[in-house]
């Protein structure tokens, strides 16, 4: 997905990026050496602390950051008003809910954009090679992407959708 995102960016002076759930800034960390030169990223989340982490990564001169708070359950849409060529998320999809996605793809869709979801996570999981330990580590991943996530909790339940973890 990554090499699509890359070669999609390839011809472009310049990119806007707006990563949503952007936590301590991976996902920037992980695309930004793919992208043209010169990027724009509006990092998004409505935890300040993280927000704060993530604004002051070291970049080369060229990539400008803006970190902004919202509220993703109520402001998905203003996050994504302004200039923005890609939207970005790791982690974030296999934890809402079905109509927080479908909003999400009808923004997409609607504003012709692009985006990069990395790290998403049904519940299942296999390891090569195999080890002893193969079952205590997806069972304290499992563990761990059950916990309760803010607007996120227990999204999926009832939903008839496949989601992540045990809920």
């Amino acid at each position: 997905m990554l090499d699509a995102a890359a070669a999609w960016a390839a011809g472009k002076d310049s990119i806007a990026v707006v990563d949503l759930a952007c936590g301590l800034g991976s996902t920037l960390r992980s695309v930004s050496g793919r992208l043209p030169r010169r990027q724009s990223w509006r990092l998004v989340d409505n935890d300040l602390s993280l927000l704060a982490r993530a604004a002051d990564l070291a970049r080369p001169p060229d990539l400008s950051v803006m970190p902004i708070p919202v509220d993703l359950a109520r402001d998905l849409e203003a996050a994504l008003d302004g200039p923005v060529d890609l939207i970005t998320t790791s982690a974030l999809l296999d934890l809402v809910s079905h109509d927080w996605l479908d909003r999400l793809v009808t923004e997409t869709a609607a504003r012709r954009l692009p985006i990069y979801a990395a790290l998403s996570y049904d519940g299942l999981a296999t390891l090569d090679p195999v080890d002893p330990m193969d079952s205590a580590v997806i069972d304290a991943v499992n563990v761990a992407s059950a916990r309760r996530q803010g607007f996120w909790a227990g999204a999926w339940a009832g939903s008839g959708c496949r989601r992540a973890g045990p809920f």
